[in-house]
């Protein structure tokens, strides 16, 4: 890290690592910085709450609110996890969890960490009930995220260095605070997340925590996937939203070469404002495509519970357990619509092959699967 790259403005301090006259870390600031919230922030801050308000108000217009929240968060866990360098798709995500026994591939092994992303995510929105935001929720969700992963101290504070931007120390683009200093930064980030009293919107808050969690880079590996959930949890946290239906990686992975511009100029230069002006259009542009997404979604479960309202209620049940969680074999319909006979639970698939919902998938000759391709359509 170069200690040129930093100007008088940056919001931290520059410690040479040990003892070396070359070789640099960076200690954030504590939060909130010096920022004066101006006419276009303020502008941006009232879009992006009338926006999260749209979303929000479609909640008591769901039957179910987990028709979006769960598949969102499938959504949300494929996306933080590509930019992280592991692709899985949607729908190799829902066949990861219908797999009994997964092979050992590739794919597989990415389908796993993805489904790690997921159980930590709702670990951690579970938790929001009991616990605050704080160190022990962050660890305890970062152990799950973890939890296929090899080394990197799952739940735990990073005892080394950590560095982004190269496979070495010595060329790193910016190394992160040293471990001994962790736990100081993460005590005063988890009082400022905390406090009762700010000046700033509650959006420009959210906007520095994740600058500040990032810059703090707490754990050994994860800390890109657990900074993003950092953001819906605390629009959770904070009151914004009802239920997580906001996820900002769709956006950061758009515009990754700015995501990563904006943060990298905080810490060289304190811009502030033009990292709050781009997260605060990442709250826009999210909201109005989660209301699209959502919208959709509600429609097209009625076009198709209109088109199946005259037939059996088996029918229209398989329909709303597509929508529920949209793969599905010929057994697994049988043991949830409870039917006596194997041929009966085929032919109500057949049905929703016939009306285009289902789609067989995969070379299985047995307990075949079928995937409801409108639906992963709609969320892609």
């Amino acid at each position: 890290m170069k200690k040129a790259d930093f100007s008088a403005a940056a919001p931290g301090t520059l410690v040479p690592i040990h003892g070396s006259a070359s070789q640099w870390a960076f200690i954030p600031d504590d939060l909130p910085p010096e920022l004066r919230v101006t006419a276009e922030i303020q502008a941006l801050n009232e879009s992006a709450l009338l926006a999260l308000g749209g979303l929000d108000a479609l909640i008591p217009s769901l039957p179910n609110p987990q028709l979006v929240t769960n598949p969102f968060l499938r959504r949300e866990a494929v996306l933080s996890s590509k930019i992280e360098g592991t692709f899985t798709t949607l729908e190799q995500l829902y066949l990861f969890e219908i797999e009994d026994s997964p092979a050992d591939t590739a794919a597989s092994r990415d389908a796993r960490e993805v489904h790690d992303y997921l159980q930590a995510a709702r670990f951690a929105f579970a938790r929001l009930d009991e616990l605050p935001i704080c160190s022990r929720l962050l660890k305890s969700t970062h152990e799950r995220l973890m939890a296929h992963s090899h080394g990197k101290w799952p739940g735990e504070f990073r005892p080394e260095i950590a560095y982004i931007g190269s496979r070495d120390l010595a060329s790193a683009r910016y190394v992160a605070p040293p471990s001994d200093k962790l736990i100081p930064l993460m005590n005063r980030l988890e009082h400022y997340i905390n406090s009762e009293r700010s000046e700033l919107p509650r959006l420009v808050q959210i906007a520095m925590i994740h600058y500040q969690f990032e810059a703090i880079h707490p754990f050994g590996d994860g800390n890109g996937r657990m900074g993003r959930l950092l953001i819906s949890l605390l629009l959770r946290a904070y009151g914004i939203l009802r239920e997580p239906l906001l996820y900002l990686s769709a956006y950061f992975e758009r515009n990754r070469d700015e995501y990563v511009r904006r943060l990298w100029e905080i810490s060289c230069h304190g811009d502030w404002d033009m990292w709050t002006n781009f997260f605060l259009q990442g709250v826009i542009s999210e909201a109005h495509d989660a209301c699209r997404r959502t919208r959709e979604l509600i429609t097209l479960r009625e076009d198709y519970r209109k088109q199946f309202m005259t037939t059996r209620g088996q029918l229209l049940r398989l329909v709303e357990q597509l929508f529920d969680f949209p793969v599905i074999s010929v057994p697994a319909a049988q043991k949830a619509l409870e039917l006596s006979t194997y041929r009966g639970a085929r032919q109500l698939i057949g049905k929703l092959e016939d009306a285009g919902l289902l789609t067989e998938v995969g070379e299985r000759k047995r307990n075949k699967l079928f995937v409801a391709r409108p639906i992963f359509e709609l969320l892609g």
